[in-house]
């Protein structure tokens, strides 16, 4: 049991652990770095998508919606979708979340949730 730590009734292994650590020190270089992303934006003739892309990434509201969802992403390609969905469904998540938050990180667990719903990905017989 020295690669796996236990959190409430399931086992999350530590090489996801390292990923979310991981995916968090992104964000935070990420969210002091969308000045010159937005900079990168203004290269770009308007309209297009790389200009498009920039001033999105350049956005502070989607930086830690992104980089959680890249997170969630790699725990349940690596613990299984099941596992991900339970995960999430410990830290309390609701469709009405704290003023503050973006509306992204919710569509984020919605999605995961339907996805981990073995109706829609078992095979019919």
């Amino acid at each position: 049991m020295h690669n796996e730590v236990v959190s409430g009734a399931t086992q999350i292994p530590q090489l996801v652990l390292w990923i979310g650590a991981a995916c968090f020190l992104f964000a935070l270089i990420h969210i002091f770095s969308v000045g010159r992303i937005k900079h990168l934006a203004e290269r770009y003739p308007t309209g297009s998508i790389l200009e498009n892309l920039f001033h999105f990434l350049s956005e502070v509201e989607v930086v830690f919606p992104i980089w959680a969802g890249i997170a969630v992403l790699f725990y349940s390609l690596l613990g299984g979708l099941e596992e991900a969905r339970f995960y999430l469904e410990s830290l309390s998540f609701s469709f009405n979340p704290p003023k503050g938050w973006t509306p992204s990180l919710t569509l984020l667990y919605m999605v995961l949730w339907i996805v981990s719903i073995p109706q829609f990905y078992a095979p019919l017989s």
